[in-house]
């Protein structure tokens, strides 16, 4: 079942074009295979990988992964608007 967030998060992505993120499913494919570290071999960070299983998983709420993989994003300098 896919967990939907009530707020997107738009990231840009590295073939400079942008990416409207709706969902924990989505957040945590982007996280795997488009995340700036994911094309250099680090592994991307892993507060938010853990927030999102956890929403996932249902321990947290999915806005709170939500509002994780934002921040992470803000850090990581990929983050459009907010």
């Amino acid at each position: 079942m896919r967990q939907w967030w009530t707020n997107t998060v738009t990231v840009a992505r590295g073939t400079g074009k942008k990416l409207v993120i709706n969902s924990t499913e989505q957040a945590a494919e982007f996280l795997l295979n488009e995340w700036p570290t994911a094309t250099n071999g680090d592994r991307p960070p892993v507060a938010v990988s853990q927030a999102l299983l956890d929403a996932y998983d249902g321990r947290i709420s999915v806005e709170r992964a939500r509002d994780a993989f934002a921040a992470a994003a803000r850090e990581a300098g990929i983050l459009i608007g907010e």
